[in-house]
């Protein structure tokens, strides 16, 4: 493995895991934002920019790859109490 600049070493395979469950995290806030709260998409990509510490590009960039993980969402129409049980720890008030 490479030595990341400030010395840490760079996770391989392991960062999969962990960027798929912040994937799911966001298409749940932002089917919170777009569907329950009705927020413009330009505000939701900005909300979820900073929630995620991510670029608003990059979060464009998730939403148009995980299309069909939000349209099974969508279907679904989970409410914000369960949205509340799924994430626990994002504010879905």
């Amino acid at each position: 493995m490479e030595k990341h600049y400030l010395g840490y070493r760079r996770a391989g395979k392991h960062t999969t895991q962990y960027t798929t469950l912040r994937n799911s995290a966001l298409i749940a806030r932002y089917y919170y934002l777009s569907e329950i709260r009705r927020i413009r998409f330009d505000d939701t990509t900005g909300r979820l920019s900073a929630t995620f510490f991510i670029s608003e590009a990059y979060v464009m960039k998730i939403l148009g790859d995980s299309i069909c993980q939000f349209d099974k969402l969508k279907q679904q129409s989970p409410t914000r109490d369960q949205l509340r049980q799924m994430w626990p720890e994002y504010d879905w008030g």
